[in-house]
């Protein structure tokens, strides 16, 4: 059995929401999940081109990660690797509120009912345990209509 090894990755409070509840209190990645893939590949390439960008980050999540991988590429996460890795569980949060919205809204729809949009976030909120420290209702909220926004005007 190999031996564990923890770091703490600065993220904003909805992630480190996200990663414990796919991964467990724990969060133990692997480098079978996409988001296992992603962070595996930032540690094997360090970037520095956008560290004068990086911004500190409320809180912390403690990832864990086997020791083979450890020792055969100590982990390092860049400035720069913290920012993307970070921007793509964002994207991956904020692509699953929107889905949800979106699906809640339709399946209303289905059944002659209508459900606002503000009452499918809550919904969301709700079914994913985001409270409004880790993901403020106002955050999801402006996400969401910007990308309606977006979506009517590619249509």
């Amino acid at each position: 059995m190999a031996i564990e090894f923890s770091f703490d990755l600065p993220c904003k409070p909805y992630v480190k929401c996200f990663l414990e509840r796919n991964f467990g209190d724990k969060i133990l990645i692997t480098q079978k999940s996409s988001i296992g893939k992603k962070l595996y590949a930032l540690i094997r390439d360090p970037r520095h081109d956008q560290d004068s960008k990086f911004y500190p980050f409320s809180t912390k999540a403690k990832i864990t990660l086997k020791e083979s991988f450890y020792i055969a590429s100590p982990v390092f996460l860049t400035k720069t690797n913290i920012t993307v890795f970070n921007n793509f569980l964002e994207d991956l949060v904020k692509w699953e509120m929107r889905t949800y919205v979106d699906a809640a809204r339709c399946g209303a729809a289905m059944t002659g009912q209508f459900l606002r949009i503000s009452d499918a976030i809550r919904m969301f909120s709700e079914a994913y345990n985001y409270c409004e420290v880790s993901f403020p209702f106002d955050t999801m909220k402006k996400d969401y209509y910007r990308y309606r926004d977006e979506k009517s005007k590619k249509n």
